[in-house]
């Protein structure tokens, strides 16, 4: 599974919008997670900042990651975003490992 944090700003409109319906976007991520095999694990809103909200996703791959993302710049409620790719402290040991099995097969350049 793949771990990323969004930072997502909405457009002047699409804010204009939610506040008057009262819509719930995090309600609508998550049916949109759930139909890409992947899950929300954080859905929180920010001020003072450049974005609006901040979402934690767990995909299966980077392939459904950049689907959610398509599929919200592409609705329109999306004016810019930035993304983190996010690991665990299970894959920095696993890195580790790699790193300790391999290094000998690299030459620094002299």
């Amino acid at each position: 599974m793949s771990l990323f944090c969004v930072k997502i700003r909405y457009t002047r409109d699409a804010i204009s919008k939610i506040m008057s319906s009262g819509d719930n976007r995090e309600v609508a991520m998550n049916k949109l997670a759930e139909s890409l095999d992947s899950k929300i694990l954080g859905f929180y809103g920010m001020q003072g900042q450049d974005h609006h909200l901040m979402v934690i996703i767990e995909t299966p791959s980077i392939s459904e990651f950049i689907a959610m993302l398509v599929t919200g710049l592409l609705g329109g409620a999306v004016e810019t975003y930035k993304y983190i790719p996010l690991y665990s402290t299970e894959d920095l040991l696993k890195a580790s490992d790699l790193y300790n099995a391999n290094k000998e097969n690299y030459v620094a350049p002299a």
